[in-house]
């Protein structure tokens, strides 16, 4: 039976509805030969570990959607992120982050799917960053055809083997993706530590730079909108950044 899992936005677009895998397993699996109409979407799916299949999504003889999805902070042995078996799917709009794998795939293994004429997986507008795997740290393909657009993937590391590259196999590319192994750089104002992210430790300096901001030359590089003043815009701001920079 096809079912749609939707969680909810907020008011910025912010993922609001977390399914927590505990460290017991997959957070989600699709193994009963679901179809495109089986959705998820708008969730942040988080904390699976699997000593087999993936411990975020794992996919095996299905085909579900996946939409506007985090799958992020999940470990296994192949595909930390997700794992994809003699399946197609569609993944669009998501963000596939610091996840880990102990052999290959830290953010998504892929076997046994698609055709040269046929791709059985297509990633779309999506973000795959920061996963971490033995070999193959970004995607792993094997007897696998994909297709992937609009994406970036960059900055997935291989501890045993720096020089590997983002995606191991071949692709079809649709255009306007990035994949490189260092990601580019782009502005991110509400980052205020550098660290990529914008979180609590972003939230405590502005808050302990709150008031007016003191005369120049001295700099004032937590007032984000630079209007002279740490206040409540800034906030607005950094609550509407907040999450990994992208």
């Amino acid at each position: 039976k096809a079912v749609v899992i939707e969680g909810t936005l907020d008011d910025f677009g912010r993922r609001m509805t977390v399914v927590d895998g505990g460290q017991a397993g997959s957070v989600v699996s699709c193994v009963s030969a679901e179809t495109s109409e089986t959705i998820f979407r708008n969730l942040v799916l988080t904390n699976g570990s699997n000593a087999q299949g993936s411990g975020g999504i794992y996919i095996w003889q299905a085909s579900p959607t996946i939409q506007n999805c985090a799958i992020v902070d999940n470990q296994s042995y192949l595909g930390g992120g997700m794992s994809i078996n003699t399946s197609t799917t569609s993944i669009t709009g998501c963000l596939i982050a610091r996840n880990q794998a102990t052999n290959s795939g830290g953010g998504l293994w892929i076997t046994n799917t698609g055709t040269s004429i046929d791709p059985g997986v297509r990633i779309i507008d999506s973000i795959i960053t920061e996963n971490a795997g033995y070999q193959e740290p970004g995607i792993t393909l094997e007897s696998a055809s994909i297709s992937i657009g609009g994406s970036t993937i960059c900055g997935n590391t291989s501890a045993a083997y720096p020089a590997m590259p983002q995606i191991g196999g071949s692709y079809q590319d649709l255009g306007a993706n990035t994949v490189a192994t260092d990601c580019p750089t782009v502005p991110c104002p509400a980052d205020l530590n550098g660290d990529r992210r914008v979180d609590h430790a972003d939230l405590g300096l502005v808050l302990g730079a709150w008031g007016p901001c003191p005369a120049d030359p001295d700099p004032c590089t937590l007032d984000i909108n630079q209007d002279g003043e740490v206040d409540a815009f800034d906030l607005v701001l950094l609550f509407a950044a907040w999450g990994t920079c992208s």
